[in-house]
């Protein structure tokens, strides 16, 4: 099977089949909606619905299964890019677990990057005492994002064609590396998504939630995305790029600071090529405990996802403008759609209320359980396209499903709603000062240390679009 394909016949039947489905459904618990001449389309809204909850996994897990088995890559080095912050105590045991990784040949850059403790001198000592690692410190301007500038960095300073940048707190499976760079190389991509879990699962309530809600985003979303090469994002924490199409971005974006970077860069990459999932390529990043830090890390996303849709809107709708031509008629749209979702996060409520008046509790009981019950459903047809223990880390938990259906995700909207509104304001304050963006930290290395020329790893013919 070709990888991050999905002919369109195939979405048709789904959205057939969902429109289908939605007429007896929306019959059986509200014959009063048939009295006028819109019930068609309550029926086909309320099917599409039903698609997207359920008969999505489904897909996703047939399409698994057909998933051919990757060889191993070729011995292509890669260079591991971490920003490192604040880190002295946890920096070495990041460092020699990296070090176990089986592919061959590796290098890892450490970039320090504004530290108050001594990050720095023990990157350093590190990088004095494993032939693999590379040690330099960056100073960013106030304006800058730090993060950026220091992968920036990394990426000039990199060896090897193939650049996999983490955040300082991620960890990975010993065959991480291969397995991410066996599907760069089978898919001719110019970047690899990876699959992310949570490193302290145990932590609290809210880690707990946040493994299932990582399960389904990692395993669901950006499965899906896939499907249609429409991957809007490639996290940060963990994700491998080809070295020339980071070079070819001018970088990672630096200023202005509340920007997704990360989107931006997986935008730029599917301007070169494909943008594929590597779903047994395994990561494990450290994520929020409390729910303040957890509230204030989605308020901060919610912001830099809407400035990035914007910074990229003339892309939306528009094939010629990328690699694939479903981003631009797929992806982008309903990642607009979900910018716009969150920006109305409080007529949810509205609608509640309206539901509860015009319909009564039984029909607001009705839906409520059908939404847990949807949520049940699709870690149920997850499940089986889970092949490796850890990426069914969020099964765990499944009796919290209430919890994440009825508590976390109501808090997460209203932390996406607000920050999709501050992002809204960033925009107007980005036009009003007519701020360009910035890519800082970029230095090409044009040799090695002994003269050779830094290799360049080349795109395979690609088929015409």
């Amino acid at each position: 099977m070709e990888h991050g394909r999905f002919p369109i016949w195939t979405l048709a039947a789904v959205v057939a089949a969902s429109a289908i489905l939605g007429l007896p459904v929306c019959r059986l618990l509200s014959p009063g909606w048939f009295r006028d001449n819109l019930w068609w389309i309550r029926a086909l809204c309320l099917g599409v619905l039903f698609g997207w909850i359920v008969v999505r996994p489904a897909v996703v897990w047939l399409v698994e299964r057909r998933r051919d088995t990757l060889a191993a890559p070729p011995s292509i080095g890669v260079s591991i890019v971490l920003p490192c912050h604040n880190v002295e105590a946890t920096l070495r045991d990041t460092v020699e677990g990296l070090l176990t990784q089986t592919h061959r040949p590796l290098e890892i850059i450490l970039v320090e990057n504004g530290s108050t403790d001594g990050t720095r001198v023990l990157a350093e000592r590190l990088a004095d005492e494993y032939a693999e690692v590379r040690a330099a410190s960056v100073q960013p301007s106030p304006t800058d994002y730090p993060v950026s500038v220091a992968t920036n960095v990394g990426v000039g300073m990199a060896k090897h064609p193939v650049i996999l940048r983490l955040d300082d707190d991620t960890s990975l499976k010993q065959d991480a590396i291969a397995r991410a760079l066996a599907e760069l190389i089978a898919s001719n991509a110019s970047a690899v998504a990876c699959n992310l879990r949570i490193r302290n699962p145990d932590g609290s309530l809210w880690t707990r939630l946040q493994a299932i809600e990582y399960l389904l985003a990692m395993d669901l979303d950006r499965r899906w995305q896939a499907l249609f090469d429409s991957v809007i994002c490639c996290s940060g924490a963990m994700s491998m790029f080809r070295r020339s199409a980071i070079i070819a971005a001018g970088g990672f974006v630096s200023a202005p600071r509340l920007m997704s970077e990360d989107m931006d860069m997986t935008l730029r990459a599917h301007e070169r090529g494909c943008v594929p999932v590597a779903p047994e390529a395994i990561g494990f990043t450290t994520v929020p405990t409390t729910l303040g830090d957890l509230l204030a890390q989605r308020a901060r996303w919610g912001a830099s996802g809407t400035m990035s849709v914007y910074l990229h809107r003339h892309g939306i709708g528009r094939r010629a403008s990328w690699h694939s031509r479903w981003l631009g008629v797929v992806g982008l749209p309903l990642k607009l759609g979900i910018v716009v979702r969150e920006l109305l996060g409080p007529v949810v409520l509205l609608d509640l209320w309206l539901l509860w008046a015009n319909e009564g509790p039984r029909w607001l009981a009705l839906m409520c359980a059908a939404h847990l019950g949807a949520r049940g459903a699709q870690l149920a047809l997850l499940a089986p396209a889970l092949a490796r223990r850890d990426a069914r880390q969020g099964l765990r938990w499944w009796w919290l499903l209430p919890v994440l259906t009825f508590v976390y995700g109501p808090l997460i909207a209203v932390a996406r709603c607000v920050g999709a509104w501050k992002g809204i304001r960033n925009i107007v304050e980005l036009r009003r000062r007519a701020d360009v963006v910035e890519r800082r930290g970029l230095v090409l290395r044009l040799a090695d240390d002994d003269g050779a020329p830094v290799p360049e790893l080349g795109y395979a013919e690609r088929v015409a679009r």
